[in-house]
């Protein structure tokens, strides 16, 4: 995550901790091994972990089902 989008090192590594989260919880999601780039936009720095979680989870689900 750039300190463009996230000036501020306390954002950064919120979100960075909270997607750790996301994929420690979900080991299993990715079927098949793979290389993901997560980009950032600045509304998600905004969303409770919950509503992050959701969004995340249904971003793979969709990948998933699409390959």
């Amino acid at each position: 995550m750039s300190s463009k989008i996230f000036p501020k090192a306390v954002d950064r590594n919120l979100l960075r901790r909270r997607l750790y989260e996301i994929f420690r919880l979900h080991p299993k999601m990715p079927i098949t091994p793979s290389d993901m780039v997560v980009i950032a936009r600045i509304s998600a720095t905004k969303l409770k972990f919950q509503e992050l979680n959701q969004t995340i989870i249904h971003i793979l689900q969709n990948l998933i089902s699409n390959s």
